[in-house]
Formats: C-alpha cells, structure tokens, sequence
C-alpha cells in the first residue's frame, strides 16, 4: 500500500514534465521567422502556393522586400501573389523613392507589385519637373508617376503595426 502513491506521484510528474516539453516545443516552432531564403526555397521544392500563403499568414516574418529583394524572389520564380502576400505581412522600415520605382521598372516588375509596393511602404518621392522628366526618360509607367504625383510623401503607409 506504500508503494501506490509514490508510483502515482511518479506518474503525475512524468506526465507534467512530458507536458511542459511539448508546450517548449510548440512555442519553439511557432517562433520561427520567415525569410525571403525560406520563400525560396519553398518554391524551389514545388510547395504549393496556397500552402506557402497560409506559412506566410501564420507565421513572423523579416522579409527583405527592398528593390534587391524584389527582384531576388523574381529571378527566383516567386509568383506575384505570394510577393504580394509578403508585403501585406511586412512593416516597411525605408521609404520607397524615385530610385526604387526607377530599378523596378528597369527589370520589370509588374506594375501591380510596384504600385502595392507603393501603398504599403512609406513613400519619399521627389516629383519636381526634372526628376518627372527623368522617370518618363527612364520608362516608369505613366501610371506610376501619377500615383508618385498624386501622394508623394508619407510617414509610414505601413499595415502592419
């Protein structure tokens, strides 16, 4: 009889120790961050795409999405949509400019990343005559300047506080 409840007490800490590593290790996987590297290589083993959007939904993220990560996960054969999706899940910390639009429109970015691009990231556009003159020389989108026109300058268009 003395021996029941010491196998009991045994039990019930084996099962509370058993419990707290499985919670570690939850919250261990559900810290991961994700990176342009992971989107990549996601793509690059044929994960499909609604199951790359629903690892981006769920999970954090530092995603490069300057010009040079644009146009890495381009080269890297990421679709628009899930580009798209990372910008929705991303806090944009440097402004656009005329720099960027100008890189983007050289190796054509579609326009609908350029102008999401445009909405979520704070904006610094310089849209005096010349530097109009030089984005129409350099073959931005008529559609594209106008947005620049239209709201040249913003704190953070951010949606992701």
């Amino acid at each position: 009889m003395y021996f029941k409840p010491i196998i009991k007490y045994h039990h019930n800490i084996k099962n509370y120790i058993l419990l707290t590593l499985f919670v570690l290790s939850i919250n261990t996987y559900a810290q991961e961050t994700l990176s342009n590297r992971d989107v990549i290589n996601l793509v690059t083993s044929k994960i499909a795409g609604n199951l790359i959007s629903a690892k981006i939904s769920s999970s954090a993220s530092d995603f490069d999405l300057s010009t040079k990560g644009i146009l890495e996960l381009k080269e890297s054969k990421v679709s628009d949509k899930i580009i798209l999706q990372m910008m929705e899940n991303t806090s944009f910390k440097s402004p656009i400019t005329n720099e960027d639009i100008i890189d983007m429109a050289k190796n054509k970015v579609p326009y609908g990343i350029i102008k999401s691009k445009m909405e979520y990231a704070p904006r610094n556009f310089d849209v005096s005559t010349d530097d109009l003159i030089s984005l129409k020389n350099e073959k931005v989108s008529s559609f594209i300047i106008k947005e620049m026109i239209q709201n040249p300058l913003t704190e953070s268009a951010s949606k992701k506080e």
